[in-house]
């Protein structure tokens, strides 16, 4: 071997070596350059549960560049601390906190049993560990949610609650309105009232509440001084600046669908819109979470057109939120899919798909430009009309698909009439070029688009979800650490002659005369009752109860 050629190979080896170092890449994050510049206003949005494919075919569908095309920087990798394919719950955490954690955990450390060989955890197992979000309102910014699932679910819940199960909606949007958002909007209104209690609507509406602890957080979010929303026409007239707008009881509706199904719903780029509009009343910034909720749902449900009409929704968002900043050059607009959802792609295995070589647009948009509603939204005017013959499935798949059934497609699809993920498959399988890999998650890294008005970012190259938060914190000029050290308090270890008791609110610590219900930001004295920064959080595998250091001073009566 030559001299030049031994160079080359052991540059070759070296790279090799430097790049199989660096896919370990511990929680704290990578050391990124350049990250002194400051930002007063964050723009976090996410695409819920998708890759690259849904950019390409969201481009041909539109027939034009999307707003997404002129951002893209890098990539994402996305794996929790125990799995290779993550769920929602653990990438929500890992970007909103910059730690991994255990699949199905919201915003606390990762139970130690079953760890990835190259996770590392900083925090014990089951310790809540902070936001930006959280760390941002310690900070004096504003802040907000705007989603089109509940509330409570695990993208926005990552950012503003903390809980080991990420299916406790109650609980976690309990913590959610004691964190006190200054703008929340999506869906979910039914966690807000105990069950036997109704929200009735101006259109006639009525969303029984589910909540099993008789609390009605409406009723606190109106103590609390926020005005509460229903509709598409009171987001357009609603003014001040602590708004909570709930426009449906669970999720919305998908947006194909809002015409039909729910005309009084706004879009989410209307959301996006209000939402940048109350914020920036606050001088000092804000950081503000936009999700594209049902992307995801899409992808579980196997739904081209449900999918690619989502992500396109949520393409609008993007482009009021960078209008935004363009207009305000202390903004950044930072986006990413948390996961791959469905493994959707441009091919499959029908005898068109694998004609593959001559496939025209015409071939793989036309049959999804035919749809005017989701697969589910078809089946369920299916079930309002009792559809159950041949005929009439025809018929409606003519009306809202555009396609033609024969006899025996017809058939095949009454088989699933009930399933529409087994309709949507037998769509996409014979009328469409579209594939699909998984029913759940799939590991693959995801794409990172931003908008900043500088030449650089650090958010660029392929990185991990967990050095966004990061990045983001310094350009805040907020210390998670130290966040985490005013928030989260071993209450026991400072008052070990305090109780944990239990009422039909849940737990609640006492100590002498005060007592701290659980998931509230609220220390009592008797009839006194004292508002701080932060909420309470109890983790029942672990048995303790977290407390802010404000609720510390309170007691001891330091404040």
């Amino acid at each position: 071997m030559n001299v030049n050629r031994f160079y080359l190979f052991t540059v070759l080896l070296l790279t090799l070596s430097i790049s199989g170092c660096t896919s370990h890449i511990t929680i704290t994050g990578k050391n990124l350059e350049n990250t002194e510049k400051k930002y007063k206003n964050v723009i976090v949005m996410v695409p819920d549960g998708c890759s690259m494919s849904i950019q390409t075919l969201a481009r041909l569908y539109k027939g034009a560049d999307i707003n997404l095309d002129k951002l893209l920087t890098g990539s994402v990798r996305t794996y929790s601390a125990n799995s290779v394919i993550t769920d929602s719950a653990a990438a929500a955490t890992a970007f909103a906190t910059g730690h991994k954690t255990t699949s199905g955990f919201i915003g606390v450390a990762p139970r130690a049993k079953d760890l990835l060989p190259w996770v590392t955890p900083e925090v014990p197992p089951y310790y809540p560990i902070p936001t930006i979000l959280e760390g941002a309102k310690l900070s004096g910014r504003s802040t907000g949610v705007v989603v089109t699932s509940t509330i409570p679910h695990a993208t926005p819940s990552g950012f503003a609650a903390h809980s080991s199960p990420r299916f406790m909606p109650d609980d976690i949007m309990e913590q959610m309105v004691h964190q006190n958002l200054d703008v929340a909007f999506g869906g979910g209104m039914v966690h807000l009232l105990p069950e036997g209690e109704s929200f009735k609507t101006d259109d006639g509406k009525s969303w029984k509440g589910t909540r099993k602890d008789t609390e009605n957080l409406m009723n606190t979010l109106k103590e609390m001084g926020y005005s509460i929303i229903s509709s598409k026409d009171e987001l357009a007239e609603v003014k001040g600046k602590k708004v909570w707008g709930l426009f449906n009881g669970t999720d919305l509706v998908p947006d194909i669908d809002r015409d039909e199904l729910n005309p009084t719903q706004p879009s989410l780029a209307e959301m996006t819109k209000k939402a940048i509009e109350i914020l920036t009343t606050n001088e000092k910034g804000f950081l503000m979470v936009v999700e594209g909720s049902q992307v995801d749902y899409a992808g579980h449900a196997h739904d081209p057109a449900y999918m690619v009409t989502e992500f396109l929704a949520f393409d609008e968002a993007v482009g009021v939120a960078v209008d935004f900043a363009k207009t305000n050059n202390d903004t950044i607009v930072v986006i990413f899919p948390d996961h791959d959802t469905g493994g959707l792609s441009i091919g499959n295995n029908s005898e068109m798909g694998r004609k593959y070589g001559n496939t025209t647009v015409d071939t793989l948009i036309t049959p999804l430009k035919k749809a005017t509603t989701t697969i589910q939204g078809l089946l369920e005017l299916a079930y309002q009309d009792n559809t159950s013959t041949t005929e009439e499935i025809k018929g409606l798949f003519k009306d809202k698909w555009n396609l033609d059934l024969t006899e025996v497609q017809a058939e095949e699809i009454l088989k699933f009439k009930k399933f529409p993920y087994g309709v949507a498959d037998y769509i996409s399988n014979n009328f469409t070029v579209i594939g699909w890999t998984t029913g759940g998650h799939s590991g693959v890294d995801v794409p990172l688009w931003v908008y900043t008005p500088y030449d650089y970012t650090p958010l660029r190259g392929n990185i991990n979800n967990t050095d966004i938060p990061i990045n983001l914190a310094k350009m805040m000029d907020i210390d998670l650490r130290m966040i985490g050290d005013e928030l989260f308090v071993d209450a026991q270890s400072v008052f070990p002659d305090s109780k944990i008791t239990e009422d039909k609110t849940g737990r609640i610590f006492e100590t002498g005369k005060f007592k701290i219900p659980v998931n509230k930001n609220i220390v009592m004295n008797g009839d006194k009752i004292t508002s701080t920064k932060g909420v309470s959080v109890f983790i029942s595998e672990i048995n303790k109860f977290f407390i802010p250091k404000e609720m510390v001073r309170v007691i001891e009566g330091k404040k």
